[in-house]
């Protein structure tokens, strides 16, 4: 699914739960803040640097409707593993250690004798 995609469908589902979602542009860019979830007078908000690229977008958007009981909404179920996951790489405590591999092997070492 294309990032802009994605984020059109999830923000479909954010009004759903319901969920405000704003972009706003955040001055300071060195804090190096993202955006998140917040709740304001009872009223949940999803606020985002609207400078972020679509898919950094779209997984903010994804952690934060990963916190609602979203099984009665009809979504894909690529869309739905994707908030399940937080965004587009698995989390590390659902990930089951012994799947993943290194990248390269390692030559063995040759150990010479004095």
């Amino acid at each position: 699914m294309r990032p802009r995609d994605l984020l059109t469908a999830l923000e479909k589902v954010a009004e759903a739960v319901p969920l405000v979602v704003r972009y706003d542009t955040f001055e300071l860019r060195i804090t190096g803040g993202r955006g998140g979830l917040c709740r304001i007078r009872g009223r949940c908000f999803v606020l985002m640097d609207d400078a972020l690229p679509r898919i950094d977008k779209a997984c903010v958007l994804a952690e934060a409707l990963g916190r609602f009981d979203l099984t009665r909404i009809s979504m894909d179920p690529e869309l739905r593993a994707f908030v399940a996951r937080g965004g587009p790489l698995p989390r590390r405590d659902n990930v089951d250690m012994h799947l993943i591999r290194p990248l390269a092997r390692a030559r063995p070492r040759i150990r010479r004798q004095a």
